[in-house]
């Protein structure tokens, strides 16, 4: 019988991301632009933080979430975005940002005095913000556009969907979803046929914790390594992935987000996880041990670029 080696747990860190972490779905609700009920000119939103009123058409808008972003670029919205934390701009938005486009800060140090002076009519963040979102809400309305929930591609569709409908152009967004949902079909194809069971892992300074990727296992639906978790860990603590037991999982592919390189803080050393026990599995041996690009997994996600760029690096892996 085979031994199947268990998790080791280590302290929680206390570290997310939209795309990156999903270990637990709590009762999430989308993001939507709720029914107008009289001639407001206002739009309420109702976000994970609350609801805002907000005019539609906004000119001058502060960005925290890099997939509102590529969804607006693509959108051709960009024109109406006037700051983005840009030392954390996602290397696939190089080039895509306009010069006059200003550093709101850093992802979880939002600069509030130039926030300020730039006068927003709306900011958008993520959960990385949520303590500053009193402070930000009292520059201009502040929507918290994070995804959650136990459907990914439901709560990603919505907020592509919110921006369409907060700029009037339903049409052209339902068009680009279209188009979004084709890659998604063909991807879920290639993973429907290749059955090939996928190991997620985060590498975090050093230590590797396996990965529930919401992008790989929700909307692409590949197969999932099945884990064993000691039932008597204790609830605060995070499983630990070790080169032991992914010899013993054998995995066919092996997606690695590396959240120290996304930040800035040093990179997953690949050549000391392979041990003569790792280079036995499957994924060793098909060259299918593949780390995938940090700063769009970790940093960015559920934007019509960034979706469409996890789902084919994805296809690309099965």
């Amino acid at each position: 019988m085979k031994k199947i080696i268990p998790l080791v747990l280590i302290p929680f860190l206390g570290f997310a991301s939209a795309s990156a972490l999903a270990d637990s779905a709590p009762k999430y609700t989308p993001n939507h632009i709720a029914a107008v009920a009289d001639k407001s000119p206002l739009l309420t939103i109702e976000h994970q933080s609350g609801s805002a009123k907000v005019a539609q058409k906004p000119s001058r808008v502060v960005l925290f979430d890099f997939g509102v972003y590529d969804t607006m670029n693509k959108l051709g919205l960009a024109d109406n975005v006037v700051a983005l934390p840009l030392g954390n701009l996602p290397s696939y938005l190089k080039g895509q940002v306009d010069s006059k486009v200003a550093d709101a800060g850093g992802m979880k140090t939002p600069d509030l005095a130039k926030i300020a002076e730039l006068k927003p009519d709306l900011i958008v963040i993520t959960g990385r913000q949520g303590k500053s979102f009193d402070e930000l809400n009292k520059i201009a309305p502040t929507v918290n556009l994070g995804t959650g929930g136990d459907d990914y591609l439901a709560a990603a569709e919505a907020n592509i969907a919110l921006i369409g409908q907060l700029y009037d152009i339903e049409k052209k967004t339902a068009e680009e979803l279209a188009a979004l949902n084709k890659t998604i079909a063909q991807a879920q194809e290639k993973a429907a046929k290749s059955g090939k069971k996928v190991l997620v892992m985060l590498h975090n300074d050093g230590k590797l914790f396996p990965n529930k990727q919401p992008v790989v296992y929700q909307v692409v639906k590949a197969a999932a390594v099945d884990i064993p978790v000691d039932p008597k860990a204790e609830k605060d603590k995070r499983p630990l992935v070790t080169p032991e037991m992914v010899a013993e999982l054998n995995p066919d592919v092996i997606l690695v987000i590396d959240r120290s390189a996304a930040i800035g803080a040093g990179q997953w050393d690949k050549a000391a996880f392979e041990t003569d026990g790792v280079k036995k599995t499957n994924a060793f041996k098909n060259d299918k041990i593949i780390v995938l690009q940090p700063d769009l997994w970790y940093l960015s996600g559920g934007g019509l670029d960034s979706l469409n760029r996890q789902v084919q690096a994805v296809e690309s892996a099965l």
